[in-house]
């Protein structure tokens, strides 16, 4: 095998990640917590968390996914239907148990300057299967969800 099919196998391995934002979601889909933590910056947070703490979080999530049988997150696009309207990001649905969680992406010039749950997520469609929302952070600690004030 010679280095140009090499180099055109390995860039086939991944779907179009055009964004930072395309990534970071790819990842998300794929429970990858480990690019995740190649991809975040460090000197932001994320829902309120250090890089690190989210993603602990997200990875003791994902966890969760997988034990209840999944091995992707399905991800619908949406966006705030309340206080972040301009907002966008993504419902995540277990591929096997229909959990889900959702995550808004505040994006700035490209750049994804936060990452966080929303508690009133709308996409254009309408889901009859979905078993149970889960959460990055159990304990509500939310400071973007109204309920948690």
């Amino acid at each position: 095998m010679n280095e140009n099919t090499s180099l055109r196998a390995e860039q086939t391995s991944y779907p179009p990640l055009r964004t930072l934002a395309d990534a970071v979601r790819y990842f998300i889909q794929s429970m990858d917590v480990d690019m995740l933590y190649n991809l975040l910056d460090d000197k932001i947070t994320y829902q309120d968390f250090h890089r690190n703490e989210f993603l602990l979080k997200l990875e003791r999530l994902m966890e969760d996914f997988k034990s209840h049988g999944d091995t992707f997150l399905n991800a619908v696009e949406g966006r705030c239907g309340d206080c972040y309207k301009e907002k966008t990001g993504y419902l995540f649905v277990g591929n096997n148990s229909k959990r889900y969680m959702n995550l808004l992406f505040d994006l700035e010039k490209g750049e994804i300057t936060d990452l966080f749950e929303c508690s009133n997520f709308k996409t254009q469609f309408k889901f009859r299967h979905l078993t149970q929302r889960v959460y990055v952070d159990p304990l509500n600690r939310n400071p973007f969800n109204r309920n948690s004030l």
